[in-house]
Order: structure tokens, then sequence, then C-alpha cells
């Protein structure tokens, strides 16, 4: 098969499994993905983004959780045409990010992914972070705006030397993944609440040995010490909402005058 009638017919058989399963687990279809497939067969023009934020009109009254993630993803099965998800500003939680997480270990095509907003945990977020450590195709990832970091960032220093539950070490997660991954170049994390310097430094060590990435995250002394010298790709670096105090704006300053990409 050439490329398009590949994708053709793995769009025709996406929309059958979509739409077989979302009757058979009693979940509402979503009007503007089965135009978008319909439009698809009907042209031969292969989407590559699925746009199903909650901020779409269909699901401002109808958000996508769990229960809806797993059927979506069970349908996902064999295609390669998709590149760009955007399942922001819904109601997925713990369960839906490990379904997530789950995907991610196999995909080997989608380059872009929006969870900002929603109801992911400790867990979830940690289930996700191990994942993309056998995942080195996704590019963007956006988790920002969730409940990852409350009680990661509290209790991380400790979770570092003692093993303890997922809840505690997400953050931790997120740092072996950064040593792995080659393939994220912008990540956004910001709004966890970061507060703790061992996670800091871990964070901070991180990005020194991982050269492809671009991050937008809370900031820190140790992460500008990196970016001094070791780090020569990021471009953008979003600080806002942090509390870097007087010693985190000196390391700041000192940061840019040494780092000439930034």
């Amino acid at each position: 098969y050439s490329n398009e009638s590949e994708y053709a017919l793995q769009i025709s058989d996406f929309m059958d499994r979509y739409l077989l399963l979302c009757s058979e687990d009693d979940v509402f279809l979503i009007n503007s993905l089965c135009k978008t497939l319909r439009d698809a067969i009907d042209s031969g023009r292969v989407p590559s983004n699925f746009n199903m934020s909650g901020k779409i009109e269909e699901l401002r009254r109808c958000r996508l959780n769990d229960y809806y993630i797993r059927a979506f993803l069970n349908s996902l099965g064999g295609v390669t045409f998709l590149k760009c998800i955007d399942l922001s500003f819904n109601e997925i939680g713990c369960d839906g990010a490990k379904a997530i997480a789950s995907f991610l270990q196999e995909d080997k095509n989608l380059k872009e992914l929006h969870l900002q907003s929603n109801s992911i945990d400790s867990p979830g977020g940690a289930a996700i972070a191990k994942a993309l450590q056998m995942n080195d195709a996704l590019q963007y990832l956006d988790i920002s705006n969730n409940s990852i970091g409350d009680k990661a960032g509290s209790q991380l220093a400790s979770t570092l030397q003692i093993p303890q539950s997922l809840e505690s070490d997400v953050l931790m997660h997120i740092s072996k993944m950064m040593h792995h991954n080659v393939g994220i170049v912008d990540l956004d994390i910001s709004k966890f609440g970061i507060g703790d310097w061992t996670t800091v430094n871990h964070l901070g060590a991180a990005i020194k040995w991982n050269t492809r990435q671009s991050y937008t995250k809370d900031g820190c002394i140790a992460i500008c010490k990196s970016l001094c010298f070791s780090q020569k790709v990021l471009t953008f670096l979003n600080l806002s909402c942090c509390a870097v105090q007087d010693e985190g704006a000196a390391a700041i300053a000192f940061m840019l005058g040494k780092n000439s990409t930034l």
C-alpha cells in the first residue's frame, strides 16, 4: 500500500472500532471527532490532530472522564497517522492517566499530547513519567495545572532515600524519564509547587544530561546551574508563579550571563 491508502484504511478501521467500543461501553460519541473521520474518508485528507479538549462546544457540559478515555485509547490500536491529541480541560483522573501511560508505552507515533487542567494526581503522573522512559517519539507534553505535585514535592526528599508509594515520587520519575527520553522538546509542569531543594537538584541533573529538552517549569538554583554551561538547546524558560526569592533571582541573573541560547 501507499501511505495514503494505508492511512485511509487505518482511519476507516479506527472509526469502526471507535463506534463499536462506544456502543459496547455505553459512552457517548464525540460528534466533532466523528465528523473529522468522515471528512477524512470522503476527502482523502489524513487528520494528524484529534481535538478532544473540554473547551470545545459539545464537551463543555460533558467532559471526558477515565471511563471514556479507556474506550477511546482502546480504539487507537494500529493507528500511525495521529500526531497530536488534545485532552486538556477534561476530568481525567488517576485511572485515565494510567490508561494513557499504557498507551504511551506502546505508541511510537504521537508527537504532541495535551493533558493540562485535568484531575491527574501523583500516581497518575508517575505512571505517565515512567511510560515516557520507553517512549522517544513524544516531543511535547503539557501536564500543567493538575494536582500532581501537591504531595510529591513535599515528600520527595525522603522518597529518594526510602521507597514509598507512587504518590510521593512522581517528580523523581519525571527526572529519570528525562535522563532516558531524547524525544521530548517541550515539557510543561508549571504550577506543581516544587519547593524542595532535593527535588530541584534531581530535576537539574536530569536537564544537565539530557541534550534535547525544552522545558517550562517551576525554576530553581540547581536548574540555573545546569543551564549555565551544560544545556545549549533550551530557548524558552517559564518561571512565572514561582517562589524563586532573592537567591533564585541571583542564580537566574548569573545563568543568563553564561547561557547564550536562552
